[in-house]
């Protein structure tokens, strides 16, 4: 008998059709490898023993990168939510990503 995967938060994964473009893929990894570059200059300031300023500065900015890329995925999904050609499953999607939003905002 198979269980029922849950997130973290004990939620029901959302699922999505999500056959994004190639361009839309290569934009979210182009964008976590910049995040990966900021997390690994924090991790270089902190074995420094930076001034507080400059590490929370660039602490800062990492967060700032990681909320892009939640808005720029939020974006897609909403975008092939308005796009669906069938009402039933354009009201679905919305929910969907309405749901996302409270739930990781």
């Amino acid at each position: 008998m198979a269980t029922k995967r849950t997130t973290r938060r004990g939620h029901e994964p959302v699922a999505f059709p999500f056959q994004c473009e190639p361009e839309f893929r290569t934009k979210v990894r182009n964008r976590l490898a910049r995040l990966r570059g900021q997390v690994e200059a924090l991790r270089r300031l902190v074995d420094e023993d930076p001034d507080c300023e400059l590490f929370v500065q660039q602490l800062s900015a990492a967060k700032a990168a990681l909320d892009r890329i939640l808005v720029h995925v939020l974006s897609e999904l909403t975008r092939m939510a308005a796009e669906a050609t069938d009402e039933t499953t354009r009201q679905e999607l919305a929910n969907r990503v309405a749901d996302l939003i409270r739930r990781y905002r």
